[in-house]
This record gives structure tokens, sequence and C-alpha cells, in this order.
């Protein structure tokens, strides 16, 4: 039997950076504690801004859900990243050989879609289940929802991996691995 397959290639398909961090526990320690720090300094502020009594009681029983439910609208705005990345390089291999996918500025046609569905997602999960042990109004919970979604969507995802290969190379360097 002979194999009439066209050869298909994958051209400059390289994993994510999150993909890169799943490796390393340094990695992942700095983005664990740096998602709840940005997330904790975002729901303080937009409290305070908005002149939320309580602020404090309300970040103790709402913090855990941001954090998570933030990560986890990340991690789903990477994995639609990576498919993005595979269809576009299998659909447009002529087009994109040679391109360094993460340095050429089109690197925003797959990193726009990705990082509006992970900010809706912090946002829809934020406003349905982040505040539901809270007193706040609906009204109230959307604000800080819609303000949650802005400030911390994963807007890395912008950055040119080889901007990205640096910074990950001198981190690690830091830490002696």
């Amino acid at each position: 039997m002979k194999n009439k397959s066209k050869g298909i290639r994958l051209n400059n398909v390289i994993f994510p950076l999150y993909m890169i961090m799943l490796l390393s526990p340094y990695m992942w320690l700095i983005m664990l504690a740096g998602n709840f720090l940005i997330d904790s300094l975002v729901l303080i502020v937009s409290g305070r801004l908005r002149k939320i009594r309580n602020m404090h009681e309300i970040w103790k029983k709402s913090i855990l859900k941001v954090f998570l439910f933030g990560f986890l609208s990340d991690l789903i705005g990477c994995l639609i990243n990576s498919i993005l990345v595979i269809l576009l390089s299998i659909t447009l291999p002529d087009l994109l050989s040679g391109i360094n996918f993460y340095f050429w500025p089109g690197c925003a046609i797959e990193a726009i879609p990705t990082v509006l569905i992970a900010g809706w997602l912090i946002y829809l999960f934020n406003k349905k289940w982040s505040f539901s042990k809270t007193d706040l109004d609906t009204g109230t919970k959307k604000k800080l929802a819609l303000d949650l979604a802005v400030f911390t969507a994963p807007y890395i995802m912008f950055a040119p991996m080889d901007f990205l290969d640096g910074l990950l190379t001198a981190i690690g360097r830091l830490f002696g691995s």
C-alpha cells in the first residue's frame, strides 16, 4: 500500500511559554505567586476605588476563587493559543515557512482571540462564582469581575517568544538550573 500523504510539515510550532513553565518547579512558584499577588492587588485596589466597605472581608471570602478561576482561564487561553498555532501552521505551511512565528508581528493573529477569550472567562467565572459568599449586589460583582478581567487577562501572550526565552533563561540562571 502506497503512502499518498502530501507529507504535512509543522513549521515553527513551538510550545507556548506556559507549556515551558510546566517543566520548571521554580517557574510554577513564580507564576503562582505572581498571579496571586496581581489578583489580590487588582481586587483590593478596585474595591477601594469603588468605595466598597469591608474590602478585607470580601478579599478573604473571594481571593481563592478569583485566583483559581483566573489561573484556569489562563490555561484555557493557553490551550486555545496552542491549537491556533498548530492549525495555522498546518493550514498555511507555505506562507509561514521560514517565519519565526513567535517573533513575527503576525503572532497577534493568534494572540488577540486567546487573550480576549481568557479575559471573558475571567469575567464570567468571577461574576458567577467568585463573589457568591459575599454580600455584594449584582452590579458591584459585575464591576469587580470586569476589573479583574481587564487587568489580569494574560497579555503576556503578546510578548515575542524570543524575548520570553531570554527572560526564562535569565530566571533559570538565578535559581541555578
